[in-house]
């Protein structure tokens, strides 16, 4: 499961392109006096818990967002960039190849040239081979 603090409640709805996802939990630290206006909005009964969070299946966590939505990308942006310095650090080039086939595969363009592009890599000497003399 994947989960998400309580501010990406304030930046929109959870629409993918292929329709709404539900979250399978919501938790707060303290519930509304009413809370049945926002179950009906996230489509489940929120619980209490030690902290606001949103949690949704992995597989919908996983689909990509077809749509722009700036407040929802200026709340994770921040540490989105942070996981993905430190995964930067660490990763090994197969770990790096696979993180960028990840990104672009969604959008349709599994090209090496796609690829060494977002690794800022030369395809030299894989697209081409130089003559022997």
């Amino acid at each position: 499961m994947a989960s998400c603090t309580s501010g990406a409640a304030r930046a929109g709805g959870y629409h993918h392109g292929h329709g709404r996802s539900t979250p399978v939990r919501v938790t707060a630290p303290q519930l509304p006096p009413d809370p049945d206006p926002l179950a009906g909005y996230f489509g489940v009964r929120l619980r209490t818990g030690p902290a606001g969070s949103i949690t949704f299946a992995a597989a919908d966590a996983a689909r990509p967002f077809l749509t722009e939505n700036e407040p929802m990308w200026r709340f994770f942006a921040p540490e989105l960039r942070r996981r993905l310095a430190d995964l930067h650090a660490a990763a090994t080039a197969a770990d790096r190849v696979r993180a960028a086939l990840l990104e672009t595969l969604p959008a349709g363009d599994h090209a090496m040239t796609t690829v060494a592009r977002h690794l800022a890599t030369s395809t030299w000497p894989a697209t081409t081979c130089p003559t022997a003399p």
